[in-house]
């Protein structure tokens, strides 16, 4: 995405087009303002495993449990 800004940017730029360069601007400070949001909050969530690993897991304990004893 930075690279579309950037290349939004440069034809900005040559064709003098104030309009499109605000446009670019604006749009460059929302998507990393919304990444950012993003980051943030896949920080927050807790990770899971997926089920089949749950149960790999179990089995494995179960199985050092029967094993031990």
């Amino acid at each position: 995405m930075n690279k579309c800004c950037s290349l939004k940017s440069g034809m900005a730029i040559r064709h003098k087009d104030d309009l499109a360069m605000t446009d670019v601007e604006c749009f460059a400070a929302l998507y990393n303002q919304s990444l950012s949001t993003l980051k943030v909050n896949s920080y927050n969530k807790p990770d899971r495993l997926p089920d089949d690993l749950v149960e790999l897991k179990q089995f494995i304990e179960d199985k050092m449990d029967t094993l031990t004893k």
